[in-house]
C-alpha cells in the first residue's frame, strides 16, 4: 500500500510541475497546511477524499487522474 501513495504522490508532484506552481501554492488553493501537502508528495501522509478533491481541483484535473498512474505517464514524469 505505501507504493500506492508513493505513486500518488509523485503523480501529485509532476502534475503541479506541470503547471509550474509550488507546493505552497497548491497547498492554500486546496486549503491544507504546506508541510502537510509536502508529505502526501513524498507518499508519508494518506490523503483523505476530501482532502484527494480538493488537491485534485488545486491542480486542475479529476480526482481519477491522481489515482491513475499508466506506464506512459510515469515515464515522463521521471523524463522531466
Amino acid at each position: 500500500m505505501d507504493k500506492l501513495y508513493t505513486e500518488i504522490g509523485a503523480r501529485m508532484r509532476a502534475l503541479r510541475k506541470a503547471l509550474k506552481l509550488t507546493q505552497a501554492q497548491v497547498a492554500e488553493a486546496a486549503c491544507i497546511d504546506p508541510s502537510f501537502y509536502g508529505q502526501l508528495e513524498r507518499g508519508a501522509n494518506i490523503p483523505s477524499v476530501k482532502t484527494l478533491l480538493a488537491v485534485s481541483r488545486a491542480l486542475r484535473v479529476s480526482p481519477a487522474d491522481l489515482l491513475t498512474w499508466d506506464k506512459d505517464a510515469k515515464e515522463s514524469a521521471h523524463a522531466s
